[in-house]
């Protein structure tokens, strides 16, 4: 279809409609404002969308004297939404995975940090080795461990924890870069 021959619709200049002349498209921009306002005019009259019941179908119908005219409105009208329904999908999409890559770039400083003044405490106290288990409740046993070896194990445990939502996010993160982007 020709560049010429496409009328851009109001709400976005990249919408274009494939039955106007390239004479009616080609006049000044007020011009063309104000015949695009008629347009749309013209359009609605006799365009007709109704939703299929239980269904996520809808019959899209234009009423005209001119059978091949009201073919071409009625696909242009359908290709339209489907494109403004893709275009919307893919925005959802890389917002989504925009939020994931910063949550898991956030998750992975936290680990760091985390790594980091575990590393120095267990350095300044010089800690090697955590004596004591868990018991059957997951509670910590008693086995008379020092106060700096149960600090230890519970920032072992914050570790823990924020290594798991670390990875938790990273697989969000992957399944999201793998799913394709309509999703």
């Amino acid at each position: 279809m020709a560049d010429g021959d496409q009328l851009r619709s109001q709400g976005n200049p990249k919408r274009k409609l494939p039955f106007v002349s390239a004479a009616q498209a080609s006049h000044s921009s007020e011009d063309r404002a104000a015949r695009t306002k008629k347009a749309v005019s013209l359009l609605s009259g006799g365009l007709r969308i109704e939703p299929i019941r239980s269904s996520r179908i809808v019959k899209i119908s234009y009423e005209s004297p001119d059978r091949a005219v009201a073919a071409r409105i009625s696909d242009a009208v359908a290709e339209n939404f489907i494109t403004w329904n893709l275009e919307r999908r893919f925005e959802a999409s890389s917002a989504a995975r925009k939020f994931l890559e910063e949550r898991l770039q956030q998750t992975r400083q936290t680990l760091e940090a985390s790594q980091r003044r575990s590393n120095d405490y267990a350095q300044r106290n010089q800690l090697i080795t955590i004596g004591g288990g868990v018991s059957d409740e997951g509670k910590r046993a008693e086995t008379g461990e020092s106060l700096a070896a149960a600090d230890l194990a519970s920032i072992n445990e914050s570790l823990a924890g924020a290594t798991a939502a670390r990875i938790e996010a990273e697989q969000r993160w992957r399944q999201a870069s793998r799913t394709p982007d309509m999703s």
